[in-house]
């Protein structure tokens, strides 16, 4: 019973995440995603999600879902602080390269509605939890930074907006000046995050993406 209630939910995020990219989301009604997901009942759709906002905010996760659960990762005693941000991010890009779904998450930053739901969780989890790791990485010496919080602040629009082929017209190959100038900049503020592992994943990424763009 768990595993079919799953696998309904994962069904109407799919079909919520075609439509919102083929129409947009604003043009896409609760009556669409009940219809795309075989004609799922009202209250099989109002179940798993009463709001069309609930199923928005489900999304990243969804996205996502393929990737190493980064607490485990949080919690590796063998890595200092920066190789654990690094882990993280090389799991997450590793996600998008390997599954169409993760690859949506990039066009679906171009939605005015993803974008605001994105920054907004930005400013609740992601910058407190970075804000926390520089911390830390300045600790084990890992990291020098010279303004933690407001480093936090930046990193995560430097990595999801700055580095979204979504948002920029320019050719494919403007990807390793791009990745060059992002190691600069990162190692400037105190945050050697680049290695070769990383800088492969980040081009492998933003290829792909920009491929099926």
């Amino acid at each position: 019973m768990k595993k079919k209630s799953e696998e309904t939910r994962e069904l109407i995020l799919n079909s919520a995440l075609e439509l919102f990219i083929e129409k947009s989301y604003s043009e896409t009604s609760t009556n669409d995603i009940r219809k795309k997901a075989g004609n799922l009942s009202r209250g099989g759709l109002y179940y798993f999600f009463p709001k069309k906002e609930d199923i928005l905010e489900a999304l990243p996760e969804f996205l996502f879902k393929d990737s190493l659960p980064m607490n485990d990762i949080l919690e590796d005693k063998n890595l200092n602080t920066i190789e654990k941000i690094r882990k993280i991010l090389y799991e997450e890009h590793k996600a998008i390269r390997n599954s169409s779904r993760g690859q949506l998450f990039y066009k679906l930053m171009s939605s005015p509605e993803f974008l605001t739901l994105f920054l907004n969780q930005l400013s609740s989890d992601a910058i407190p939890v970075y804000h926390q790791l520089i911390l830390m990485g300045n600790a084990d010496g890992s990291m020098k930074v010279a303004s933690p919080i407001y480093t936090a602040e930046v990193l995560p629009l430097l990595l999801n907006i700055w580095f979204n082929p979504s948002f920029f017209n320019n050719d494919i190959d403007d990807v390793d000046a791009r990745i060059d100038y992002l190691d600069d900049l990162l190692n400037s503020m105190g945050v050697p995050l680049l290695n070769g592992n990383l800088k492969k994943v980040l081009k492998q990424t933003w290829i792909k993406v920009k491929e099926d763009l």
